[in-house]
């Protein structure tokens, strides 16, 4: 029991870490507790090293993904290399890039004490962690008086009351119903599986409210991968009588709901419809802009104008006749250009390196989501092949390459996608 309470303990800090934002934008912004900034993250990302930490540092140690920590390692060194020597533009303050670089391999060194088998233990965590931003944000909106019905959810910044990020509150959503599926699924208690399928339905409202067109898209991605690779599975659980007893108990449900809250039909027509023209605008920015804009016609999406801008200003960069061919292969410098698209971003500031160490490590991320939806390493193995589906989009969606949130974000990929157990070597010995 004594070791069970430890692992839920370091499940905590290290969901503290991978997913850390959607709970400090909660106590930071959303209740104004604790000091405002970057300080606050450093400390709450201190806690989570604390509640991971294994007690006995020479004790054992398990084996990461070698390929994807090769990929990551290798930009993580040719990007701190490129700080140091190759840095054109200012960068301010050092101790920030130093942390940029030091947090996410500590994590990672914590996260190699974590066993294999004790991976559900996270996973359980995740929900509860992911119901208690989700809540946190319920609350928040449902006290704000500047927020109503049919306005996209999120925590406005304490330093910046007029920008919000949903994105990470449905990022937190996602996450929650892929963890709480793949619960639902191995469990065989009925109570747990009525609870995680609440936490399902919960999440899936809080994703409406926040009104992402890649959170949605994502979620009906992963549907349709999960039908593709577990079609009779599915099928034979759905026709199962419990099933169709839960199914009919959550028709029935719906059914009162509807009938004694009319609006609610009518808040998730607008919604949908809301949806429909964002993504609409969306596509018509990435296709159709110039020639909509000269015929005086449609509307473009400002987001996703900035990645078409990247797009074309990385398309100069590289065929460009004024652009030098070390330029090219070695890229502008460090920093020296935003892109809002990781992918580019890494050719047009590290070079041609540092486009293969960037793009190939996400590469191998693909081959390895494959493997993992037909023979799954465990539990939360499989649970982030699917959240990487999300993570596939966003790399042509906005971020930079050089990013301290993403690097613990795919530090906890590397220490448990496609790792099997084995017997020949299942973990590195210190003592």
């Amino acid at each position: 029991m004594t070791d069970d309470l430890k692992y839920y303990r370091q499940a905590l800090g290290i969901n503290m870490l991978w997913n850390s934002y959607p709970i400090i934008f909660f106590i930071r912004d959303g209740l104004r507790i604790g000091p405002q900034g970057s300080l606050f993250t450093i400390a709450y990302w201190a806690i989570g090293f604390l509640l991971m930490w294994p007690g006995n540092l020479f004790s054992r140690l398990y084996n990461p993904n070698p390929l994807l920590l090769f990929f990551w390692g290798g930009f993580i060194s040719l990007s701190c290399i490129y700080w140091q020597y190759y840095s054109p533009n200012p960068i301010g303050d050092g101790s920030r890039e130093f942390l940029t670089y030091t947090i996410p391999f500590v994590f990672l060194f914590l996260l190699m004490y974590y066993p294999n088998d004790k991976v559900d233990c996270i996973l359980v965590v995740m929900v509860f962690y992911g119901l208690f931003a989700s809540t946190g944000l319920i609350y928040h909106i449902s006290t704000s008086p500047n927020w109503h019905l049919g306005e996209r959810a999120g925590i406005s910044y304490a330093a910046m009351e007029s920008n919000s990020n949903p994105h990470t509150f449905a990022n937190n959503a996602f996450a929650t119903i892929i963890a709480s599926v793949i619960l639902l699924w191995k469990t065989r208690s009925i109570a747990l599986k009525v609870f995680y399928l609440i936490a399902v339905i919960f999440s899936f409202a809080v994703m409406i409210l926040c009104r992402t067109n890649t959170s949605l898209i994502t979620l009906g991605v992963a549907l349709v991968v999960a039908v593709i690779f577990n079609a009779r599975a599915i099928a034979k659980a759905a026709f199962s009588f419990k099933s169709l007893k839960v199914g009919f108990g959550l028709y029935v449900v719906i059914a009162l709901i509807l009938a004694q809250f009319g609006f609610v039909g009518s808040v998730l027509s607008n919604y949908s419809s809301a949806f429909t023209q964002r993504f609409n605008r969306v596509l018509y920015t990435a296709f159709g802009a110039e020639v909509g804009m000269q015929n005086g016609g449609g509307q473009i999406d400002h987001s996703a104008s900035y990645r078409v801008e990247s797009i074309k200003r990385t398309k100069e960069f590289l065929l460009s006749s004024k652009t030098p061919i070390g330029e090219v292969l070695m890229g502008q410098g460090y920093k020296s250009a935003f892109m809002d698209m990781p992918s580019l971003d890494a050719i047009v500031n590290q070079g041609v390196l540092g486009f293969l160490f960037y793009n190939g490590f996400w590469l191998m991320i693909i081959f390895t989501m494959i493997q993992q939806y037909v023979r799954p390493a465990n539990n939360l193995s499989l649970f982030i092949a699917y959240f990487s589906l999300l993570l596939l989009l966003f790399l042509a969606s906005g971020g930079q390459a050089v990013d301290i949130s993403a690097w613990l974000l795919q530090a906890f990929f590397i220490r448990f996608l496609g790792v099997y157990p084995t017997k020949s070597n299942p973990e590195l010995q210190l003592a």
